[in-house]
């Protein structure tokens, strides 16, 4: 690869960087509508010219986020197969979740956001899954889905999130353990 080439893709994936941290910085004092690329490139210690060279706008700032989040989270998915939550696929997983947290705690408040996950792993489970017949299909697969999607946001949201092996460890349980006998 070209040397220049290599060194343009390290400053634009560094610059990235630093809008990004400074976009979690600001969603954790104000809401997305009043954040201004002003305020956004400052704190991110770039020139507004620099931000403009590679976004048309806000806009598609944050569309360019949400798009690398989820076919990030498709390709980890799908990269890595998941038996009903179990065996290391699942680690994989949580892992990409884990270290996308700090973007997901903020995409995962827009419903169409978490529209889009939903139909990431609903393909995955009509693509992957098989189910007997002991209740019909259609209904297997909503608990599939609804649960992973369940404990993925409820995990984002802890303000003291588990480790990765934590939660894996209970999606194994979700998986394995009847209902009736998580209660007592």
């Amino acid at each position: 690869m070209n040397k220049n080439k290599e060194n343009g893709d390290f400053l634009k994936k560094e610059t990235r960087n630093k809008l990004i941290d400074a976009f979690i910085a600001l969603t954790n004092r104000k809401t997305l509508d009043h954040i201004s690329i002003s305020e956004l490139t400052t704190l991110a210690q770039i020139n507004r010219g620099t931000f403009y060279l590679t976004y048309e706008d806000f806009n598609d700032f944050i569309l360019s986020i949400e798009k690398e989040l989820l076919t990030g989270f498709k390709k980890t998915i799908f990269d890595h197969t998941i038996d009903c939550g179990l065996g290391e696929g699942m680690v994989d997983v949580l892992t990409y979740i884990y270290d996308n947290m700090p973007l997901l705690k903020i995409f995962m408040l827009d419903q169409k956001f978490v529209e889009k996950v939903k139909a990431i792993i609903a393909d995955y489970i009509q693509a992957f899954h098989k189910f007997n017949a002991t209740i019909p299909i259609e209904y297997s697969r909503s608990i599939l889905l609804n649960t992973t999607l369940s404990i993925i946001q409820l995990w984002i949201f802890e303000p003291q999130p588990k480790t990765v092996r934590e939660v894996a460890d209970i999606f194994y349980k979700t998986r394995t353990i009847a209902p009736m006998d998580l209660a007592i």
